[in-house]
This record gives structure tokens, C-alpha cells and sequence, in this order.
């Protein structure tokens, strides 16, 4: 399976040494997990983008200290590359930033505060077809950031 990383920031310099970048962090974390895995990475942040959805089995998006509602071209390019993806249903996995992608392509609001780390109450307002409508989905969830 060939995993396509849409790579929207990178790692500080000073964390890589022990962390690497965000391709290295994903690829050894599903690496280990499966190594059937191959990976290919996409500069989305400079403005780099597969050529087709097919170019890849499943998508990833990294996060960033960008957010979605910053007015950047390479947000605005990526958000029409993933609404491709859910048109043509590949699989794909936000990670924090792209959770803001997925969440603004299929119609939601992002919030435009800046990024944190804590609780975070939300509630889901308007239910839209493609959503569980399970109860707890309609109560107010307590997430941590």
C-alpha cells in the first residue's frame, strides 16, 4: 500500500535531531506497524500536491502552525485536493491541521483562534448525513488538545 504524506509544516529545527520531521515520524510509526507500508512525501506547505488522488492508496495529512483560515494558497490548493480525495473516497487521515482540512471541506466551521494545548468543549450544532446520529454525538464532548 503506497501512503501519500501531505507534509504542511516542518518539525523546529532544534526537535529534529531527535525527533526527525514529520515524514520520518509517520513513516516510522506505521512502518513499525506495518511493513508492507510505502511512503511518499508531498510538500503541500510549498505548494506541492500529487498529480492525481490515484497517485497514492491513502492520504495523510501532517500538522502545521498554519491554520486553515489563514488565507495561504497552499491551504486554499491542498482544501481542493482533499475535497478530490472524499469525492472520489480514498482513504485519508488528518492529523490536527488536517483535521481543520477535513472539517472545512465537508462543511464545517474552523474556529479562527489560534492553536493550544488543553480542553477544548465542542458540540455538534447541525448534523449532516454522512454523521453517526447516535446521541452522544449531540452532546456537548469534552476534547483534549
Amino acid at each position: 500500500m503506497k501512503i501519500g504524506i501531505l507534509q504542511c509544516d516542518d518539525v523546529a529545527d532544534e526537535l529534529q535531531p531527535e525527533f526527525g520531521n514529520y515524514p520520518a515520524m509517520f513513516e516510522r510509526l506505521l512502518g513499525d506497524a506495518a511493513s508492507h507500508l510505502e511512503f511518499v512525501t508531498y510538500r503541500a506547505v510549498d505548494g506541492e500536491l500529487p498529480k492525481s488522488v490515484d497517485d497514492c492508496d491513502a492520504y495523510i495529512t501532517t500538522g502545521s502552525k498554519h491554520g486553515v483560515n489563514d488565507g495561504l494558497a497552499w491551504v486554499d490548493r491542498l482544501e481542493e485536493f482533499v475535497l478530490k480525495l472524499v469525492r472520489a473516497k480514498k482513504k485519508y487521515v488528518g492529523i490536527c491541521f488536517g483535521h481543520q482540512v477535513m472539517a472545512k471541506v465537508l462543511g464545517g466551521v474552523v474556529s479562527g483562534r489560534d492553536w493550544g494545548i488543553g480542553m477544548s468543549s465542542n458540540m455538534v450544532d447541525v448534523e449532516k448525513p454522512w454523521m453517526d446520529s447516535s446521541p452522544s454525538k449531540r452532546q456537548k464532548q469534552d476534547v483534549v488538545m
